[in-house]
C-alpha cells in the first residue's frame, strides 16, 4: 500500500462467525488496506450506514432478520449511494443476479474467491457505483434541464407509446397512462393520418413540419431518431407553440403590405406634383421668354424713337436705360407757328390737323 492511500473502510454485515472470519482474514493478505467492521443483523447495519459513510457494503442474504432480495433492497434505500457486493452460497446464484437487479454492484460466491480476487471485486464494485452515480447525477441534471425548458418533448416508441414526457408536454396535453400518442394528444382511436412524428425511423433524418392541435394552435414538430440505452429505437419530438410567432408574422406582413400601399400612393402623388411642377416651370419659363422678347422689343422700340427724335433735330426722348427723358406733347396741345407773336393765330399744328382751317383763315372778314 502506498503512503498516500488510506484504508478501505468495509460493513461486513455476515451473521456466520466462520464466514467472518475467514473474511477478515483473507483481507489481510490484500496488497490494499482495509478497515473492516462486522454486523451480524441487518438492523445493525442499518443503524450503522445511517451513523457513518463506508466504502463498500459485503452483505449476505441470508441474515436472521432480512432474507434474500428484501436484504438488497432495504440496504440500497438506506444507503444508496454506498456500493454492495453480494456473498451468497454456491445455489443461489440466481438471486444473486436478481439483487444485482435490485441496487447490488457484485456478488461474491462463498468458498469461490481468494484475496485477490476479493480486492477486484471490491475494487470493481466501486468504480461501477461511483460511475453509476455519476451518470445518475448527470441523468439528473438532464431531467432538470428538459422539465425547466419551455418547450414540448417526448419520446415515441414504435408502436405509437410515450415512453417520456417533460412538464410542458404534460401541462399541454396531460398525463399519457399508456396511452397512445393519438389518444394522448388527439383524443383518436387509431394514427392521425396527417402524421409525420415517425419519418425519423425510415428516413434516419430529422423531420420538421407543423401540425394544427386540436385548441386550434400550430404546433412546430421536430422530429429526431433516438436510440434507446436498450439499443431500441425511439423517436425524441421537440414541440413549439408558434402560433403567437405566425399571428405576428400575418401581422407585421399585412403592416408592410399597408406600408408599401401608402408608399406608392404616395410616391403616386409625388410623381403627379413633380409633373405639375414640370409643366408649372415650362409655362413660367415660356412666359419669361415671352417677356423678355416684349422687353427686347420696346428697347428697339425706344432706340427707334431716339433716332426719330434726333433725325428731326430734337433732343432723344429716352435715356440709353429706356427711361423716358421727356414727355411728348398732347395731342390737342397747341402750337405757335413760326414768325407769330404772342397773339398769333390759329396752330400749325391745328392747320395741319384741320385742312379747311387755312382756307378760312385766309378769307377777309365781313364789313
Amino acid at each position: 500500500m502506498s503512503g498516500s492511500e488510506h484504508p478501505m473502510k468495509l460493513l461486513l454485515v455476515e451473521d456466520n462467525p466462520a464466514d467472518a472470519r475467514l473474511i477478515r482474514e483473507m483481507l489481510k493478505e490484500s496488497a490494499r488496506a482495509f478497515e473492516l467492521e462486522h454486523a451480524p443483523r441487518l438492523d445493525a447495519a442499518l443503524t450503522r450506514l445511517r451513523q457513518e459513510a463506508f466504502d463498500l457494503v459485503l452483505l449476505d442474504l441470508g441474515l436472521p432478520d432480512s432474507q434474500g432480495i428484501e436484504t438488497v433492497k432495504r440496504a440500497h434505500q438506506a444507503c444508496p449511494v454506498t456500493p454492495i457486493v453480494v456473498l451468497t452460497g454456491l445455489s443461489d446464484q440466481k438471486v444473486a443476479l436478481e439483487a444485482i437487479g435490485a441496487g447490488a454492484q457484485d456478488y461474491l460466491a462463498k468458498g469461490r474467491f481468494d484475496a485477490e480476487v476479493f480486492a477486484r471485486a471490491v475494487r470493481y464494485a466501486i468504480d461501477r457505483k461511483r460511475t453509476e452515480t455519476v451518470l445518475r447525477v448527470e441523468r439528473q441534471r438532464l431531467l432538470d434541464v428538459l422539465e425547466t425548458l419551455p418547450a414540448m418533448i417526448c419520446l415515441l416508441t414504435p408502436d405509437r407509446h410515450v415512453s417520456f414526457a417533460n412538464r410542458a408536454f404534460r401541462q399541454r396535453f396531460g398525463e399519457a397512462n399508456g396511452r397512445h400518442c393519438y389518444e394522448h394528444c388527439y383524443g383518436r382511436s387509431e394514427p392521425c393520418e396527417f402524421c409525420e412524428s415517425y419519418r425519423p425511423l425510415e428516413t434516419g433524418q430529422p423531420h420538421h413540419w407543423e401540425v394544427a392541435a386540436l385548441d386550434g394552435s400550430l404546433i412546430a414538430a421536430h422530429d429526431f431518431p433516438f436510440t434507446d440505452t436498450d439499443g431500441s429505437r425511439l423517436i425524441l419530438e421537440m414541440d413549439l407553440d408558434i402560433t403567437d410567432v405566425r399571428k405576428a408574422q400575418a401581422a407585421l406582413k399585412s403592416a408592410n403590405e399597408t406600408l408599401e400601399q401608402r408608399v406608392a400612393e404616395r410616391t403616386a402623388q409625388l410623381q403627379a406634383a413633380n409633373e405639375r411642377l414640370r409643366a408649372t416651370n415650362a409655362e413660367l419659363e415660356q412666359f419669361n421668354r415671352a417677356m423678355v422678347g416684349r422687353e427686347l422689343r420696346m428697347l428697339e422700340l425706344k432706340e427707334e424713337v431716339n433716332s426719330l427724335c434726333a433725325a428731326s433735330g430734337q433732343p432723344p426722348r429716352y435715356s440709353k436705360s429706356g427711361k423716358v427723358l421727356r414727355s411728348p406733347l398732347p395731342r390737342n396741345a397747341p402750337a405757335v407757328a413760326a414768325g407769330d407773336g404772342a397773339s398769333g393765330g390759329a396752330l400749325e399744328t391745328d392747320v395741319g390737323r384741320d385742312p379747311g382751317a387755312r382756307a378760312r383763315r385766309n378769307q377777309p372778314e365781313s364789313a
